[in-house]
């Protein structure tokens, strides 16, 4: 098993309800499997975090593994180690 710590920023706090949040993953553990995880556990609608149909982040949301954003790592297939601090930070768009 793998303890990973997730921090939610700005709007995604409301959305989840926590401001931090704890999840406990089967190896191997992935960005992926994390964002599921999360959308299942706490009840947020199918699709919040994860696009169904790409199987990719909502391009709203940045996401962060130990401070490095998940585009520079493998995306969703980014593995996570025991303790990792994933952050999820909401991206405001403007015209």
């Amino acid at each position: 098993m793998v303890s990973v710590k997730v921090e939610f920023v700005g709007t995604l706090r409301g959305v989840t309800g926590k401001r931090k949040h704890e999840v406990m993953l089967d190896e191997p553990a992935t960005i992926g499997v994390l964002l599921q995880r999360l959308e299942e556990s706490l009840e947020l609608k199918a699709g919040s975090l994860v696009d169904k149909e790409s199987m990719d982040p909502r391009t709203s949301i940045l996401i962060l593994v130990n401070g490095k954003e998940i585009s520079v790592l493998n995306g969703l297939n980014t593995k996570l180690g025991d303790h990792a601090a994933v952050t999820l930070i909401p991206v405001s768009h403007g015209g």
